[in-house]
């Protein structure tokens, strides 16, 4: 798949460079980079243990992808932790399978896969972000996005994923250059634990605010069939209902005042299913949730 990076940033902020306080560093643009990825479902503690790292190792790379300018990181051929940006995704892609009981790993709408794909338990779009102050110290706390698509009823429709005491974590790391304002010398000052997002930085690498769809199966009184077709059935049930052929999230970036110091948006096309490549008994009668996670 193409590599695509969408990029907007405040026109208030794009003037000349201004003097750093107390300092002989420059201030220029704080610029914001987001990008929309494919990535295992995220699953809500106390998952299944595989599933949980399936997500961790691909956070690690994606934390290290964007710490390199947003590269990509692993094969997407080889497992399921791969980090790449994405411009498209099949309907299949943003179904999860965590809502069943029990639960059953999925990769990509194939139920059940073959290993190591079956430590995933369903996929999300996940929308990830790079900021660099440039000079500019900025703070997690400032930070929010929207989440929308393109049908009729907006059904994607996510806003403030980003929670009011949100803090910095292993999928929101902040950088503080330190005293020097030099990234990469002894005195950086890295928050991934649980730091509170009042504490300013100079960068933050954030895996993203990612969005799904639960697969339905018998246990909510359905039908009876196999996983396989708990998929199919359920992605022919909602696309039947909801015409989304696009998914956007806008990420802001916001000064203690308010003031907008910038924003990216990311956005990705939902390519439909082949008509023979789903099963559309009974696709009436499911009602599918969504999901999401920051």
């Amino acid at each position: 798949m193409q590599a695509s990076r969408s990029l907007q940033t405040s026109s208030a902020i794009a003037a000349a460079a201004l003097a750093f306080m107390g300092s002989n560093v420059s201030r220029a643009a704080v610029v914001l980079t987001t990008s929309a990825h494919i990535s295992p479902f995220k699953f809500a503690p106390p998952g299944p243990p595989n599933q949980a790292q399936a997500f961790t190792d691909w956070n690690t790379n994606a934390i290290q992808g964007l710490m390199q300018g947003d590269a990509s990181v692993g094969d997407p051929a080889v497992g399921p932790a791969a980090y790449y940006p994405v411009t498209s995704v099949n309907q299949r892609d943003v179904f999860d399978t965590v809502v069943n009981s029990p639960t059953f790993p999925s990769w990509r709408g194939t139920a059940d896969p073959a290993p190591p794909f079956n430590t995933s338990f369903g996929n999300a779009v996940d929308f990830s972000l790079r900021i660099v102050g440039n000079g500019t110290q900025f703070k997690l706390a400032n930070l929010d996005n929207i989440t929308t698509s393109n049908d009729a009823g907006n059904d994607w429709s996510f806003g403030s994923h980003l929670s009011a005491n949100r803090s910095y974590a292993s999928t929101r790391v902040g950088i503080n250059y330190g005293p020097d304002h030099i990234r990469g010398t002894a005195d950086d000052i890295v928050y991934q634990n649980n730091e509170s997002g009042s504490l300013p930085v100079d960068e933050l690498d954030y895996s993203g605010v990612g969005v799904a769809q639960d697969v339905l199966d018998p246990a909510f009184g359905v039908m009876p069939g196999t996983h396989q077709q708990d998929i199919d059935r359920s992605i022919a049930a909602y696309f039947s209902k909801h015409n989304v052929t696009q998914i956007s999230n806008t990420f802001q970036l916001k000064d203690d005042a308010g003031a907008l110091l910038g924003q990216a948006t990311a956005s990705v096309n939902v390519v439909p299913e082949p008509a023979s490549g789903l099963l559309i008994v009974g696709a009436a009668s499911f009602t599918c949730l969504r999901r999401r996670k920051a």
